[in-house]
């Protein structure tokens, strides 16, 4: 076997990755786990972020639309979507469009809340490097990314309470699958960055169909990565209620934090105006 063979992708997982780009417009990813950052001699695997340019955004929602297209979201509920902020008086106001979705925190308050008892699983990093992890109902993946295992949901809805960001809802499709749920209780979801495309190496929906490139997805452990060239250029980078402690990984360029809360900001609020 070729010393590059775990680099060099298949026949089908290339088809697999170009049919998925074809149906969603054609942006690839550069392999995450192929160009891994080194520090200190230690390799470090891929590490997903998300970072969105408020200069750039429009409003125009074509996120949120391609958003539900893809997952197939029902009426009412929403996996991302565009805040409208508007501060100041007439003559002197100003509207920011702020996009929201799951910020992927590495101190997930949803995580913690999850009443679900540990299990025991394993990920594959791009590299091929195999990791075992706890995981509850509510689970952050090693690559950074927080996901729900609808499978053994409750449907007791913590996870969607205790969210700061107010992304989280019931799925009315799929219903919860732990032995102890409710008859008829649905398992709670959200965004997860499109995990189910990252891993054919296409970005995910919402960035791939941006008419403005206002969003950029990325290994935040990989210096040479687009995420991590912004990060550590732009100077006007902020994240979503840094009070809470959580973490978030979804970077916001040209957002200012203080006006947006002394104006009424509102994450919580964001089914009535998404």
């Amino acid at each position: 076997m070729p010393k590059d063979a775990k680099n060099i992708i298949s026949r089908k997982d290339f088809l697999a990755s170009a049919s998925m780009a074809a149906a969603g417009g054609g942006l690839l990813l550069a392999p995450a786990g192929r160009a891994l950052a080194r520090e200190g001699g230690k390799r470090k695997e891929a590490r997903w972020g998300f970072l969105i340019d408020l200069r750039k955004c429009k409003g125009c929602n074509t996120c949120q639309v391609a958003c539900k297209t893809e997952f197939d979201v029902r009426l009412g509920v929403f996996r991302s979507g565009v805040l409208h902020h508007e501060s100041g008086a007439f003559p002197n106001v100003k509207r920011v469009f702020v996009p929201w979705l799951c910020n992927h925190c590495d101190k997930p308050a949803c995580l913690k809340i999850c009443p679900t008892d540990e299990v025991r699983k394993k990920f594959v990093f791009p590299s091929g490097r195999k990791v075992a992890f706890r995981a509850r109902a509510t689970y952050k993946r090693p690559d950074g990314i927080v996901a729900v295992d609808s499978d053994r949901c409750t449907g007791c809805g913590s996870c969607i309470e205790n969210c700061p960001y107010g992304v989280r809802y019931f799925d009315p499709s799929v219903d919860a699958g732990a032995s102890d749920s409710e008859p008829g209780a649905k398992a709670a979801t959200k965004c997860d960055f499109c995990a189910h495309r990252l891993e054919k190496g296409v970005v995910p929906s919402c960035v791939n169909t941006c008419p403005a490139r206002a969003r950029v997805i990325g290994d935040l452990n990989d210096p040479k990565s687009e995420i991590s060239g912004i990060l550590a250029q732009e100077k006007d980078v902020h994240v979503l209620l840094e009070s809470e402690g959580t973490e978030p990984r979804c970077f916001y360029v040209g957002f200012d934090p203080a006006d947006a809360y002394a104006n009424g900001f509102d994450t919580k609020r964001r089914m009535e105006r998404a």
